[in-house]
């Protein structure tokens, strides 16, 4: 479609056609980044959202982990120990 607008305008002005162009290109091109940043930030928001989320179960792990220790060490050192 602008390439047969720019056809029409050639034969008045080549110099309006490429500027007319260059400035729809541009358009264009900046809605493209804006897309590419925005998706971008939605991924670093998805990565780091993840990433708390393994943390946050790693932490769990690690309490369930020292619960179940201390739990051992309450259980054994309880047992009434024999005698040298």
């Amino acid at each position: 479609m602008l390439n047969d607008e720019c056809k029409d305008l050639e034969q008045y002005n080549g110099i309006v056609c490429v500027a007319f162009l260059g400035s729809h290109n541009a358009g264009q091109l900046g809605n493209n980044l804006n897309v590419t940043s925005n998706t971008t930030t939605n991924q670093l928001i998805m990565s780091t959202k993840q990433l708390q989320l393994k943390l946050q179960q790693q932490q769990v792990q690690q309490q369930q982990q020292q619960q179940q220790t201390q739990q051992i060490i309450a259980a054994t050192s309880s047992q009434p120990q024999p005698d040298p």
